[in-house]
């Protein structure tokens, strides 16, 4: 950008004026886009971490049920122990 002397012809106003006007609307075209790109990068994140989520949701129900059934085969077996001792 130029300085601009204290006394300013209408033309160099007019150019001036015109060049900020350019600069202006080519600022809004990249806050935009750039707007656009955030939105697009936040959307895929939160995919990502609800499929994420869901996955570790997934897992953790199946290891309870693996407890659980782990569990009960044991309760069985110790059952079965007692009852042969007797």
């Amino acid at each position: 950008m130029k300085i601009i002397s204290r006394q300013v012809e209408p033309s160099q106003w007019e150019q001036f004026s015109k060049d900020n006007a350019a600069l202006v609307e080519q600022e809004m075209v990249s806050s935009s886009k750039l707007r656009s790109d955030t939105e697009q990068i936040l959307t895929l994140a939160a995919r990502h971490l609800r499929s994420q989520a869901d996955s570790v949701e997934n897992a953790l129900e199946r290891r309870i049920v693996e407890l659980q059934e782990s569990r009960q085969s044991l309760e069985a077996q110790l059952n079965q122990v007692i009852s042969q001792r007797i």
